[in-house]
This record gives C-alpha cells, structure tokens and sequence, in this order.
C-alpha cells in the first residue's frame, strides 16, 4: 500500500488486537488498510518489540 504521509510503499500493519491469532490480526489489517480480503495460510516472521532494542513502549506490537 502506499502511505499517505510520503508516498512510498508498505506493507499493512499495525497493531495486534489482543485475543486475536496472529493470522486473524494480518487478514484484519489487510483489510482496513489495504481493502483487500485475503487469507493467511503460513506465518513468515514474528518480531516482537518488547525482544528488541527499542525504547519502551505500554503497547505490544
């Protein structure tokens, strides 16, 4: 999808609604941000930030 802010292109993400499997929440946000209905069949990669090196941060994503 393209962004608004600059143009450039991105996948769709954003965060994960809590009680959702991590398929549920990509097909949810593909939807809302791409309009596209898809389907998730193999998950490729987690990347948890609260496991990274990044300032903290309440939410999880």
């Amino acid at each position: 999808m393209r962004e608004r802010s600059d143009g450039r292109w991105t996948l769709p993400g954003g965060f994960a609604d809590i009680g959702r499997s991590a398929s549920e929440n990509v097909i949810r946000e593909t939807h809302e941000e791409a309009g596209l209905r898809v389907s998730a069949t193999r998950l490729y990669s987690v990347r948890h930030k609260a496991k990274q090196p990044y300032d903290p941060d309440a939410r999880d994503f």
